[in-house]
């Protein structure tokens, strides 16, 4: 039930961003970045510094929607050196393995 929920979410998400539903794009700017994700993390991280600094300047308010794999992308990117200290204001993720993956672990896979 919550991953139908979550995923329910994200999907709604992606129509208020391609039908501009309940004028959402009236009231926001709203961008995208995609990646590959074969790119790896840190490297798709400096990318969305690239993507940040073309795009915005730091007293810009940016709120970052991130899904699964774009949580991490989004962390790599605000550790990064080349980050602009306060560029982003807010991060919410969907479905990021944040704290790792139990898949990542032998003994959890050993054990289910």
């Amino acid at each position: 039930r919550k991953i139908l929920n979550i995923q329910g979410t994200f999907k709604n998400g992606i129509i208020y961003f391609q039908e501009n539903l309940a004028g959402v794009k009236d009231q926001f700017e709203l961008y995208l970045f995609t990646y590959r994700t074969s790119n790896g993390i840190i490297f798709n991280g400096e990318g969305f510094n690239d993507f940040l600094n073309r795009k915005f300047k730091p007293t810009d308010k940016v709120f970052v929607i991130a899904h699964s794999m774009g949580g991490l992308v989004t962390r790599a990117a605000m550790k990064s050196n080349r980050y602009q200290k306060d560029m982003i204001d807010g991060v919410a993720t969907l479905a990021s393995p944040i704290f790792g993956s139990p898949f990542a672990s032998k003994q959890y896979m050993s054990n289910n």
